[in-house]
């Protein structure tokens, strides 16, 4: 096996905890007052429109709690979403990536290739979407699983380019499927995985880990469950205070989730396929944090106890997710997060991914609203 090169060299934004993020939240709070004022003009619209037809007093009693009533389906129709991982192939033409994107009306992607996308076509994307793309290094791919020398050249190749911003995730525990996808399992000290953890300490990225384990409890025991759990333990005490997140909630339960929350202030939890739309009939032991429209209780619990751990991500991967399923999950997650309340669901759509990946304000999003 090749040795890792020992260093990159770092680049881009100053760290992530520096005075950057001051001007990132005065940013936010201009946003969250416009929005705000935005749902009052709508609110005195309802009203209006209540009061303006020819109704007696006692319908216009029975209008104003209708009225009220439609506030919270408003302000879910007004919040600002940024798909924090998403992956395309070459088979998904950049003109129908953007088409997705502004019809579900999301506001930046963190984009990654993959299979045989080309990354010019990713930095092409970035230049001309400079405030919808954030590209983000890829590492999935044959040469990463095996530790090949191509992996470190495709690693180096995508890093010096100035328009990587994110480090893709690593692949480290992955159910093979079908066969689109295959088996992977991979320690934290795979000198492949180092090689792109160093990277993204180097620059302050955020670090993005693939664990499944549900499926890794269910198929290979208890005792490997703890093992790699005690990994995962290991990485989030060694790169503290660097954000590390896990995809997919990493098939966690709310009581696994709580327990990590607890210990490790550095982990957030990415909500990539942990809805029951994208998961009905998989044969794959996804979380459901969202069940029927409803994010459930335990799960609402642990937003409101860790608001600033939890990150929305949708993590596209095959060509069927960037159909009308994409503008489908991001709806479903706006109504989902809305009934949180207008501070935490902006906070897990929006501005948690803003501040943990350092990201520069934007004149323009995806779908051409101010971001």
């Amino acid at each position: 096996m090749p040795e890792p090169p020992h260093t990159f060299p770092a680049r881009g934004p100053p760290p992530w905890d520096d005075g950057g993020a001051q001007v990132a939240q005065f940013v936010q709070d201009d946003q969250a007052r416009a929005i705000l004022g935005q749902m009052w003009l709508n609110f005195l619209s309802v009203l209006f429109l209540v009061r303006a037809a020819p109704f007696t007093d006692r319908m216009w009693t029975m209008g104003l709690p209708i009225a009220l009533a439609w506030l919270p389906a408003m302000a879910a129709a007004q919040l600002p979403v940024i798909d924090a991982h998403s992956q395309f192939d070459h088979t998904i033409s950049p003109q129908h990536l953007v088409k997705t994107l502004r019809e579900a009306d999301v506001q930046r992607v963190l984009l990654a290739t993959r299979g045989r996308a080309e990354l010019q076509t990713l930095t092409g994307l970035a230049r001309q979407h400079p405030g919808c793309v954030v590209p983000m290094v890829r590492s999935k791919s044959n040469a990463y699983t095996q530790g090949t020398k191509g992996y470190y050249r495709q690693l180096e190749e995508q890093l010096a380019e100035p328009e990587f911003k994110a480090m893709a995730e690593l692949i480290l525990t992955h159910n093979q499927k079908g066969n689109r996808a295959d088996e992977v399992y991979l320690p934290a000290a795979a000198p492949q995985v180092q090689a792109a953890v160093g990277a993204a300490k180097a620059r302050q990225w955020p670090v993005v880990l693939h664990y499944e384990f549900r499926w890794i409890a269910q198929e290979l025991g208890a005792a490997e469950l703890q093992a790699k759990l005690a990994e995962l333990r290991s990485v989030l005490r060694s790169l503290a205070p660097l954000p590390v997140g896990l995809t997919h909630v990493a098939q966690l339960d709310a009581v696994q989730a709580r327990a990590l929350l607890q210990e490790h202030p550095n982990l957030f939890l990415l909500l990539s396929h942990a809805n029951s739309l994208i998961n009905d009939g998989s044969k794959q032991p996804w979380t459901n944090v969202v069940e029927s429209g409803v994010i459930g209780a335990e799960w609402v619990a642990l937003m409101q106890q860790y608001p600033r751990q939890f990150v929305l991500a949708l993590d596209n991967v095959f060509p069927e997710h960037w159909s009308s399923l994409y503008a489908q999950q991001v709806a479903l997650w706006r109504q989902a997060l809305g009934a949180l309340g207008p501070e935490l669901a902006r906070a897990i759509a929006h501005d948690n991914a803003v501040r943990i990946y350092r990201l520069e304000p934007a004149a323009q999003g995806c779908s051409g609203s101010v971001n």
